[in-house]
């Protein structure tokens, strides 16, 4: 199990520094066997083909939602995507980023081997802060980043914090 939340970690983190070092695929490749079936489907390229995000966004939010939908217990990052593609613009960023997106949370619960299912509640406000027509990378950036920084004690995350958003 834990080699297989590493393999995941690894993939993640080469689609990351792919984009950022400018190495974008410009089609994405749908035949790809690892890809689960919803994703392969021709309505859900249509709706990559028709969504006006940028290209350089939604590569590594693509993986990060194939990752996602591997493991038994997905945390929404397909319904997250969905939404993203639906009313996002150019400017709408990926919100699983690394750097200054819910990847920094998803980090420090591989670092401290915590559950990854802690994020379920807060991928679902921005599923709905998506749905608002605000983009979720802008709302982890600047308003539950700040909130939740440095607090490392992953345990306490839903108490401590989930209620400031609902």
């Amino acid at each position: 199990m834990a080699s297989d939340a590493y393999s995941d970690y690894v993939e993640l983190e080469i689609a990351h520094s792919d984009v950022q070092s400018g190495n974008v695929i410009s089609d994405i490749d749908f035949q790809n066997e690892s890809l689960p079936g919803v994703l392969k489907s021709k309505s859900f390229r249509a709706k990559i083909e028709s969504s006006a995000s940028s290209r350089s966004a939604i590569i590594p939010f693509l993986a990060s939602v194939n990752i996602d939908l591997k493991r038994r217990k997905p945390i929404g990052l397909f319904e997250l995507f969905s939404v993203w593609l639906e009313l996002g613009n150019k400017y709408w960023l990926n919100p699983m980023d690394k750097e200054k997106g819910l990847g920094v949370l998803e980090e420090i619960l591989f670092k401290f081997q915590g559950d990854v299912q802690i994020l379920s509640p807060f991928i679902s406000i921005l599923t709905d802060v998506a749905r608002n027509g605000i983009s979720p990378r802008s709302f982890v950036e600047y308003v539950m980043l700040p909130r939740m920084y440095q607090d490392y004690n992953w345990r306490k995350w839903q108490e401590s914090h989930l209620e400031l958003w609902e």
